[in-house]
């Protein structure tokens, strides 16, 4: 009896064993033509340029990029999504796609449908963490739209100034300033820990800004402008800092909250649009509770000086106000060797705003 006890205690474990060996093996590049890519990029045979469609039925979107940078990010995006459990379900019309070319000729690539991972046009498995690789793969559809060539009167080409690259891969998310949208508040206390989505100010080049010229075009916050005229104001962004210029955009769209660019101290220049600034979604990080001892929370209610907050103070206002209150327009934070030592949030802007329906 012991010994048939222990044969099936033995079976059991290998059941158990050989699953856990599935789900290991079970990864994007093993169900895909990432790991050809992989070997290749193995042997120093590099990429040379990447094409990705959104796959919207009748609406579809798509951009080739040969940037070193764009290619790294999006290699890096698409490799940092986790494969899951087979799903039984399928959707028509929605079928992205991301193809690699390597130097060599050799291409390979990846396809969904929606928001699942599609193998061999009959199968779907769940994804997770992919954030990043779809809010990338929209940022790049954008620029590259914006900068498609058009001609204006005269037979000069247009600028058009977009916001520079993120180069996620030089990021360090244990280190740093980040603006923030602080997530899952109500499960706080469920799950004793807080949960931020990472942001940073889109930055322009300063000679593309300095240079805007009427009929040069302008991406902000996902939207594109054309320059009617540009003035530089007499005030300046720092008021002890001459050199931090502001940039006064008048614009022929009529719908606007107005434009400024504004230049920081190390040169390059950030968009203002009304009171906000925008921002590009890298990453997100969870930080477990409690904070450390020298944590400080910065709370400006309506001016410049701050009140001074604990861990407590900031779990007490989370738990109080509506996620709109804690945003990346409004929130920033300090990390340290992956520790969280500050937050700061005041009190405006709260963001773009949805536009009011005119027949409500």
């Amino acid at each position: 009896m012991i010994k048939k006890a222990m044969v099936l205690l033995m079976g059991i474990m290998l059941m158990v064993s050989i699953a856990a060996a599935d789900e290991t093996s079970r990864t994007i590049q093993s169900m895909t033509d990432l790991g050809e890519i992989q070997s290749k990029l193995d042997q120093g045979i590099t990429l040379g340029k990447v094409y990705y469609t959104n796959g919207y039925g009748f609406s579809t979107s798509e951009f080739t990029t040969d940037d070193p940078d764009e290619i790294a990010q999006l290699w890096k995006a698409i490799n940092s999504i986790q494969v899951g459990e087979k799903v039984n379900e399928s959707i028509t019309d929605w079928y992205p796609q991301i193809v690699f070319y390597l130097t060599d000729g050799t291409h390979g690539g990846v396809r969904f449908e929606a928001n699942w991972l599609c193998i061999g046009g009959m199968e779907n498995y769940e994804i997770s963490n992919a954030d990043n690789f779809w809010n990338l793969t929209a940022c790049l559809i954008e620029k590259h739209e914006a900068m498609e060539e058009d001609a204006v009167p005269g037979g000069q080409s247009a600028a058009k100034v977009s916001p520079l690259p993120v180069d996620i891969n030089s990021l360090d998310f244990s280190n740093g300033s980040f603006n923030v949208q602080i997530e899952d508040i109500d499960q706080i206390v469920h799950n004793h820990s807080l949960t931020f989505s990472l942001y940073l100010d889109d930055h322009y080049d300063s000679n593309q800004i300095k240079n805007l010229s009427p009929g040069d075009t302008i991406l902000v916050a996902g939207a594109v402008y054309t320059v009617k005229d540009i003035s530089i104001r007499d005030d300046r962004w720092f008021e002890d800092d001459p050199e931090s210029l502001i940039y006064e955009i008048e614009t022929e769209e009529e719908d606007w909250e107005g434009i400024h660019f504004l230049q920081l101290s190390d040169g390059f220049f950030i968009a203002n649009v009304g009171d906000w600034t925008p921002v590009t979604y890298v990453g997100h990080i969870t930080i477990p509770l409690p904070l450390p001892a020298s944590f400080v929370y910065y709370d400006y209610p309506g001016g410049e000086d701050p009140e001074i907050g604990t861990e407590e103070d900031l779990l007490a206002d989370l738990q109080d106000s509506s996620p709109s209150f804690f945003n990346p327009y409004n929130t920033s934070i300090f990390l340290h060797n992956g520790e969280l030592l500050e937050l700061h949030n005041w009190s405006y802007p709260w963001g773009p705003q949805p536009e009011e329906d005119p027949e409500a």
